[in-house]
C-alpha cells in the first residue's frame, strides 16, 4: 500500500475494533504510534474512501466530540474492501508483481503495457520493492534457493489469500485453467469442497502457477508418495495433461501441489505411517498435546481410544497449519473471544497457554500474536469438539433445593440448562461434592456458597449464579494445574 492508504487502513481497523462503538482518538494514536494531529488529519480522506470504496454500505466515521470518534456502519468485510482497492491501487503493487511473477519473462518496457503506471514510475517503484524483498525474504535464512522458492511461494500465497479474501480472485486471466486443475482433483477429495476452501485452492494454484510460468522452480521434494497410494500417480497424468507441455510437470512440482492437498487434508493419507514420514513435526506436537492433557488431568478419567483418535486428527489439522504450508490470519480479532473461553473452559484456557510455552521453548518456534491466537482457538475448539463437558474435573456441583416443592424445584433445574456450556452437575441435595447451594432460605450447616433466590429468580439471581460458576470452575482449574506441575 501507499503510505497514506496504509495510514488509512491501519486506522479503520481500529475502529473496526470498536464494533461502531465510541472510541478516544488518543488510544488510536497511542496504539498506532502517531500524534493526534496527524490522525485528525487523517479522517476526510478516510471518509471520501469510505463513499468512494463501499458507498452501497453508508459506511462513515463522525465525531461525536472533541476526541472521540466512532464508526457507522464499519464492518469487517468493509474493512476487506478497503485494504483490497488500497493494494490495487498502489503504485508498488505493480512493481511487486513484476519482480514475482514476470521478471523472468517480461522487461519493465514490456511490463508496462499491462500496467497503469508510467516508466519513470516502474523504474522507481521496482527499486523499493527490491529492497523490500531483499529484507523480508533472506537466501541465507533459507538455506538453498530451493527452499527459498517455496518460502516465496508460501509468502506469496499468504499475502494474496489474505489481500482478497473472496471478493475477487488473483490473475483471473487463468480462471478457465485454474477450473480444470481443481475439476482434476475433485475425484480425489475425501468429500466435496466448501466454497472456502475451493477459493483457498484456487489461490494456492494460481501462485504456483504463475511462479512456475516465470522460471521460479521447485526442486526439492515436498512429500513422500506411499507406494500404495493409487491416488498419486493417476492425478499426476491428468494434472500433467490440463497443464500443457509448456508447464512439464515434473514429480517435484507435482509433489509440491500433493503436499498442499495433504496438508489441507483435501486427501486423506492412507496411513499413519505416511503422516508422521511427510509432517513429523505436526505428528509430534499433536501427539505431545494429548500427552500434556493427560499429564495434568483435566478429565476424571483416562482417554478411551476413540476419543484420542479423533482429538488426534483435529489436532494434526491445526498443526499442519503451522508446520506446512499456512496458517490462516484469525477472525477472531477481540480481545473478548479469548476472555469467553477462559471463563467458560479455563482449564482448556490453562493447559493451551502453558503447552504453547513449552512448545515455543522446546521446538525454537517464536509465535506472533497472529499465530498463538490461531493455534489457541484451533486447540479449544479441538478440546470442545473432543472432550465431553460432564468429563472434566472443573465441573460444578450444584444442589438445588427450594421449600415449594419438587415442582418448583424442577422448574429451576430445568432453567439451569441455559448453562450447560458451563459444565455443572445438579444435585437433588447437597453432598460432600457441592459447590453452589440454591435455595429460597439460607441453609446454616452448609459451609459452602450459598444463593438465596426470590420466588421466580430475578435476571440479578441468574448473574449471580453465572459468575460464582465462573469464579468456582477458575479456581479448580488453577489448583488442578498446581497440584500436577
Amino acid at each position: 500500500m501507499d503510505k497514506r492508504d496504509q495510514l488509512s487502513f491501519e486506522i479503520l481497523s481500529e475502529l473496526n475494533k470498536s464494533s461502531n462503538q465510541p472510541v478516544d482518538v488518543n488510544e488510536i494514536a497511542a496504539n498506532l504510534g502517531l500524534s493526534a494531529y496527524k490522525l485528525n488529519s487523517s479522517l476526510e480522506y478516510i471518509n471520501n474512501d469510505l463513499v468512494e470504496l463501499a458507498d452501497t454500505q453508508n459506511a462513515h466515521v463522525i465525531v461525536i466530540s472533541k476526541g472521540i470518534w466512532q464508526s457507522e456502519n464499519l464492518s469487517n468485510l468493509i474493512v476487506q474492501k478497503i485494504k483490497l482497492a488500497y493494494f490495487n491501487r498502489s503504485q508498488l503493487f505493480p512493481a511487486f508483481e513484476y519482480l514475482m511473477f514476470y521478471d523472468e519473462v517480461l522487461t519493465p518496457n514490456q511490463f508496462l503495457n499491462q500496467s497503469y503506471l508510467s516508466r519513470a514510475a516502474l523504474y522507481r517503484n521496482i527499486k523499493s520493492a527490491k529492497s523490500i524483498i531483499k529484507k523480508h525474504l533472506n537466501l541465507k535464512e533459507f538455506g538453498s534457493a530451493a527452499n527459498l522458492e517455496f518460502r516465496y511461494r508460501l509468502v506469496l500465497f499468504q499475502l494474496y489469500y489474505n489481500v482478497y479474501s473472496g471478493l475477487e480472485v488473483p490473475f483471473p486471466k487463468l480462471n478457465d485453467l485454474i477450473n480444470d486443475l481443481i475439476s482434476d482433483c475433485e475425484p480425489y477429495f475425501d468429500r466435496p469442497l466448501r466454497l472456502s476452501q475451493e477459493f483457498k485452492l484456487s489461490v494456492f494454484l494460481r501462485i504456483w502457477i504463475m511462479r512456475h510460468r516465470n522460471q521460479k522452480i521447485n526442486t526439492d521434494s515436498v512429500v513422500v508418495i506411499d507406494k500404495e497410494d493409487a491416488k498419486y500417480p493417476e492425478l499426476f497424468q491428468k494434472i500433467k495433461k490440463t497443464l500443457g507441455r509448456k508447464f512439464a510437470l515434473d514429480h517435484a512440482e507435482m509433489g509440491y501441489l500433493y503436499g498442499f492437498l495433504l496438508a489441507k487434508q483435501y486427501i486423506k493419507q492412507s496411513n499413519d505411517h505416511e503422516i508422521n514420514t511427510n509432517f513429523p513435526l505436526a505428528s509430534k506436537l499433536s501427539d505431545h498435546f494429548i500427552d500434556f492433557i493427560e499429564k495434568h488431568h483435566i478429565i476424571d478419567a483416562p482417554m478411551g481410544p476413540n476419543l484420542k483418535d479423533g482429538l488426534r486428527a483435529d489436532l494434526l489439522n491445526v498443526n499442519l497449519q503451522l508446520t506446512s504450508f499456512y496458517i490462516e490470519p484469525t477472525t477472531f480479532v477481540r480481545e473478548n473471544s479469548v476472555k469467553f473461553f477462559k471463563k467458560s473452559y479455563p482449564s482448556f484456557d490453562i493447559v493451551i497457554n502453558r503447552f504453547l510455552k513449552t512448545f515455543e521453548k522446546n521446538e525454537g518456534f517464536t509465535l506472533d500474536r497472529s499465530n498463538q491466537i490461531n493455534l489457541y482457538y484451533g486447540y479449544v475448539f479441538a478440546l470442545i469438539n473432543n472432550i465431553p463437558a460432564h468429563s472434566l474435573t472443573e465441573r460444578v456441583y450444584i444442589a438445588v433445593d427450594f421449600s415449594q416443592g419438587d415442582l418448583y424445584t424442577d422448574y429451576v433445574i430445568s432453567s439451569l440448562d441455559a448453562f450447560h456450556h458451563a459444565n455443572i452437575i445438579i444435585e437433588e441435595k447437597a453432598s460432600a461434592n457441592t459447590d453452589i447451594y440454591i435455595s429460597d432460605v439460607f441453609a446454616q450447616k452448609l459451609h459452602l456458597p450459598q444463593l438465596t433466590w426470590e420466588d421466580p429468580p430475578t435476571p440479578s439471581d441468574w448473574e449471580d449464579l453465572g459468575a460464582m460458576i465462573e469464579s468456582i470452575r477458575a479456581s479448580k482449574a488453577s489448583a488442578l494445574f498446581k497440584t500436577y506441575r
